[in-house]
């Protein structure tokens, strides 16, 4: 292999001098001259090659922005050896643009030359100004697939921050709607979203009279602004329904906070009922959303509820009308509240789902799980077909009777002894729900629902632990900045994906009551354990990364790593002094 380097040379001073590294491949001396000695006054930097196999060579050992190839040559051929360098270029995601030099003139050899890879030809004999300005366009062309890699770099940081973004969105809106169902075993529902955050709301609470309160609701579009949006009418749901609340003033308050809050175009179509186990009775709000369905075994479609007010944050305060309706329900009677996606679901001629298809499926009065049926349906109907729109659909058994109040601590008491002890596979661990899944478990352990938010933060932090250092061996000083903190969870994507092998398993032990108590949580994964002691207590508040574990010892009474890390035990407790 033979290179030539640029002796100190100075381009032309009336012209621009080009830019860049040419590579002259030809067998003939003459010619390799000749064109080194045109490109040298033009400014280019210019190194030689004999033939197509040493050009690959000094290619793949060189800096090298252009290539200038000649056709026939010996031992390899000008086509074999650009396609090799095109290659080499796919391999480093760069571009290199390969001009042919060439006395051949038939069209067939010509076009030869760009379908192995040129991107243009030059004829012999050599003419400067022709091969001055075929130069020049090179580098344009270089140069727009130089910004072309930057904005696409650019986006894709950009593309991995707003999914990161979005993936916070959807796990707070889902801690939203999970946290009312905890104990409400009447309740079934199916929720498929067009993108990573639903625009439909699901939300469920008992008031302190046993009254189980439901909402569901559609805002305009999806993404950020509804989960945005979906925050303060769940905090306003919850908290009045926990008051003992009726749903006519919830709804006034959440058509006034979004009447208030909410620019104009974006609102929410929304039904709220009150299900009343003591009465028999059901009570409906719908502003926006298609029929509310009753129905009774054996009989099909009993009763309906149509849209008889505007969504909620339309109106303002004075012209908004809270009348409800209420329907007597039976023992085992069902209701079904539903988005307009469901109706307006295509297939793939474009007709619509509809809501006559729905009530058929609902008034059968033969058909044993409507739910089922309907879910069924909808997925042999759409066989496949790209989804418009979110699609909700709920279903409330009837009636739901509670033998305590929601609210009662008094009534809250737990057999000594009361543990759970769960183990996620790797499958199971790649859906990436998990947390989700571990917050649900700790909404059902008796006496915690004061403590639930620290819990829900001892676990998810012992949990993260387990997964990120110990299965997908992550280093949390990736998280020093900004940038390192989108690449730690740029990774952490990419690894938990094609995570094929590990599990950890998650122990919980509770004893106490409301009054004083204690919950044991023991994380163990299968990996190889991680670093501990690297990780300070007192945290500092200015670090992004290593923050974990020194805030699971500052809210617990007692924390214990085993083994090589891979093992942890933590105790949370409370007494009438406060949280332990």
């Amino acid at each position: 292999m033979s290179s030539q380097h640029q002796p100190e040379h100075y381009p032309h001073p009336d012209r621009t001098p080009g830019t860049g590294r040419v590579l002259v491949v030809d067998d003939n001396s003459i010619n390799r001259m000749v064109l080194r000695e045109m490109l040298l006054q033009e400014g280019y930097s210019v190194c030689t090659a004999t033939n197509g196999a040493e050009a690959v060579e000094v290619f793949a050992a060189e800096a090298v922005d252009f290539v200038l190839m000649d056709v026939m040559m010996p031992v390899m051929d000008g086509y074999a050896a650009t396609q090799r360098i095109k290659a080499l270029c796919t391999e480093r995601g760069s571009y290199c643009p390969v001009l042919f030099v060439t006395a051949i003139t038939d069209e067939k050899s010509l076009a030869a030359c760009v379908e192995c890879g040129g991107d243009d030809f030059l004829v012999k004999p050599y003419n400067r100004a022709i091969l001055r300005a075929k130069m020049t366009s090179l580098e344009r062309t270089r140069d727009l697939y130089a910004l072309a890699q930057r904005q696409r770099d650019t986006l894709a940081t950009q593309n991995d921050y707003l999914a990161h973004e979005h993936e916070i969105a959807e796990r707070t809106l889902s801690k939203l709607m999970q946290a009312g169902y905890a104990g409400a075993r009447n309740l079934r529902q199916l929720l498929t979203s067009v993108g990573l955050v639903s625009g439909d709301l699901l939300l469920a609470e008992y008031r302190p009279d046993g009254v189980q309160h439901v909402l569901l609701g559609d805002f305009t579009g999806h993404g950020l602004a509804a989960a945005m949006a979906a925050i303060p009418v769940a905090d306003i749901f919850q908290s009045m329904t926990r008051k003992g609340l009726g749903i006519d003033l919830i709804a006034t308050e959440i058509n006034r906070k979004l009447k208030a809050k909410l620019p104009v175009g974006l609102f929410l179509a929304g039904c709220l009922l009150a299900v009343d186990a003591a009465s028999m009775r059901v009570r409906v709000w719908n502003g926006g959303i298609p029929d509310v369905l009753f129905r009774r075994a054996g009989a099909g479609v009993c009763a309906r509820i149509p849209s008889r007010h505007l969504p909620l944050g339309i109106l303002d305060e004075a012209r908004f009308d809270a009348a409800l309706d209420s329907v007597e329900v039976h023992q085992g009677d069902c209701i079904y509240v539903y988005s307009d996606g469901l109706i307006e679901a295509v297939d793939a001629t474009d007709t619509m789902f509809g809501t006559e298809r729905l009530e058929a499926l609902l008034d059968d009065p033969e058909a044993d799980d409507c739910f089922a049926a309907t879910c069924d349906a909808l997925s042999t109907f759409r066989q496949g077909t790209p989804q418009h729109d979110d699609i909700t659909l709920l279903e409330i058994e009837c009636p739901v009777a509670r033998t305590a109040s929601a609210g009662d601590a008094s009534a809250e008491a737990v057999t000594p002894g009361f543990s759970l002890n769960i183990e996620y596979s790797a499958a199971a661990l790649r859906n990436d729900d998990t947390a989700a899944h571990l917050e649900r478990i700790l909404d059902m352990l008796p006496v915690v629902r004061a403590h639930r938010g620290r819990l829900y933060t001892v676990v998810s932090e012992l949990y993260n632990n387990a997964l990120e250092h110990g299965l997908l061996r992550l280093d949390s000083g990736l998280k020093h900045d900004t940038e390192g903190f989108h690449e730690y969870y740029r990774l952490r994507d990419q690894r938990l994906r094609s995570l094929e092998q590990g599990s950890i398993r998650v122990a919980l032990s509770l004893q106490g009551d409301a009054v004083a108590g204690e919950v044991c949580i023991e994380v163990e994964d299968s990996g190889a354990g991680f670093e501990h002691a690297a990780y300070p207590l007192p945290m500092s508040p200015q670090s992004l990364s290593r923050r974990g574990l020194a805030l699971v010892r500052s809210l617990c009474r007692c924390v214990e790593v085993q083994d090589r890390g891979n093992r942890v035990r933590a105790v949370y407790a409370w007494s009438e002094a406060g949280v332990a």
